[in-house]
């Protein structure tokens, strides 16, 4: 499902499914919003929201994983320049994943980290 919504496109196929009840599915986009689709249907919805919801429908690691990743203040900020060919392979990838660029490049930190190169 794919929706313009005040000049915001939601896109079912792109965002990052986080869950289900019922007919209510949460969604995140890679911009960190959150939108529940139910049915024909396209809500955007807060963070708070969202939260709210997870806690009702979510397993608790589940609630964990999504949520404080969703929070900013757990984690810092580094600047870095690539050359604008790697920041598309970089968005593509994570679209295949359906995860956001920064949660995609955090694994393939991890994973090089991991390896003790």
């Amino acid at each position: 499902m794919n929706k313009l919504i005040r000049g915001k496109r939601y896109n079912t196929e792109t965002a990052r499914r986080v869950g289900a009840h019922g007919a209510e599915e949460l969604y995140t986009k890679r911009s960190g919003e959150f939108f529940l689709a139910m049915q024909d249907e396209i809500r955007p919805i807060t963070p708070e929201e969202a939260a709210e919801w997870g806690e009702k429908y979510l397993s608790p690691d589940k609630y964990k994983e999504i949520f404080a990743a969703a929070d900013d203040s757990s984690k810092g900020r580094l600047g870095i320049m690539l050359p604008p060919s790697m920041i598309e392979k970089l968005r593509r990838k994570a679209q295949e994943h359906r995860i956001s660029t920064s949660e995609y490049l955090e694994k393939i930190i991890e994973a090089h980290l991991k390896e003790g190169r």
